[in-house]
């Protein structure tokens, strides 16, 4: 009776502690994801900036700013691209405002062929009094405080690194996460980055408008497990139906895209990847909801990341090694 009641009391206590933990990280999320996007890129860094200091023999504040600068440049030049797509996306609002209408009477006359009867025009003069003006300056708005946001995230990245050593940690949990981190990241960068200028080539021959602003979006969504692929694919869909409706262009680039995703997400990826993450897609897919609701879409981008190393210390603590194992897949209730 007693070792039920403690069973029942330590069950209890985890509860309230996840739940109190959960309430914590939501409470402090303007400050928490902020940081942990900085580490993150401070783990993307930091190996270049060693290998600098080790090979080129360059000391670690000029290996800093070097590294830094080059980072800088090419993001100066995607938000610079990005927000030239927007623009360009704001001026033809109306366009594709007008190329929605005439596709709601195309659909209308195609569901009545088959004998399905459809109101085109309320669904029409509902299409034409939308703010799509409003709204595309709203998107230019979350974008501009993006950048706003990176801003903040890119002095906490400096200030890791220039307060960071080449001298490895003396424990090993911690030399586990950061390489096996470091690793995924890298690995995911690369591969996400291919994807995305294949993606952009197929959009580029099918001539499909924002071309360059889904590249770059397939690129960040790639971050997301399973569903950031997903979405890469599916969201230029309705501009190409605005453009071309269903010619060959839809159909090119949805296949195309499509093959891109499973080869390199799938094959290139992770012989690429070389040491796992011992992860259950199951594991992966909770998380990624469970980040995605206390943090919104950065803890969609953080959720494998933080898991992972979260998985690791459990593997390394006695009490919590079962936890470890049910991550991984591998739980066995008999034991």
């Amino acid at each position: 009776m007693t070792d039920q009641f403690a069973r029942v009391n330590n069950t209890c206590i985890v509860i309230i502690t996840i739940i109190l933990v959960t309430f914590s990280l939501n409470f402090t999320k303007p400050v928490l994801v902020p940081f942990v996007f900085a580490f993150i890129i401070y783990e993307i860094l930091n190996p270049m900036i060693n290998f600098m200091q080790s090979k080129l023999k360059l000391n670690r504040v000029l290996s800093t700013f070097i590294t830094m600068a080059v980072i800088i440049f090419f993001l100066s030049l995607a938000i610079f691209f990005i927000a030239n797509s927007l623009e360009h996306f704001i001026k033809s609002a109306n366009v594709y405002k007008n190329r929605l209408v005439t596709s709601i009477q195309w659909f209308s006359d195609t569901a009545h062929h088959f004998g399905y009867d459809i109101n085109a025009s309320v669904i029409q003069a509902e299409i034409r009094e939308m703010p799509l003006l409003k709204m595309a300056n709203n998107v230019t708005g979350n974008v501009l405080g993006f950048i706003g946001s990176f801003f903040l995230i890119s002095v906490m990245s400096l200030f890791l690194v220039l307060g960071g050593t080449t001298k490895e940690s003396s424990s090993q949990t911690v030399r586990d996460i950061q390489n096996k981190v470091s690793r995924y990241l890298a690995t995911k960068f690369f591969t996400s980055t291919v994807t995305g200028l294949v993606t952009w080539i197929f959009l580029i021959i099918g001539k499909v408008d924002l071309a360059l602003m889904f590249g770059i979006i397939t690129i960040l969504l790639n971050f997301i497990p399973t569903v950031g692929s997903i979405l890469a694919t599916t969201l230029p869909l309705p501009i190409i139906l605005l453009q071309y409706g269903l010619g060959w262009q839809f159909y090119f680039v949805l296949i195309g895209t499509s093959f891109a995703q499973i080869i390199i997400g799938n094959i290139i990826e992770p012989k690429l990847m070389g040491v796992t993450l011992d992860l259950h897609p199951i594991s992966l897919l909770i998380s990624l909801i469970f980040w995605g609701l206390v943090w919104g879409l950065p803890g969609m981008f953080l959720a494998v990341p933080i898991t992972a190393s979260v998985k690791l210390v459990f593997d390394r603590i006695e009490a919590t090694r079962p936890l470890a194992e049910l991550l991984a897949g591998r739980f066995n209730p008999s034991k």
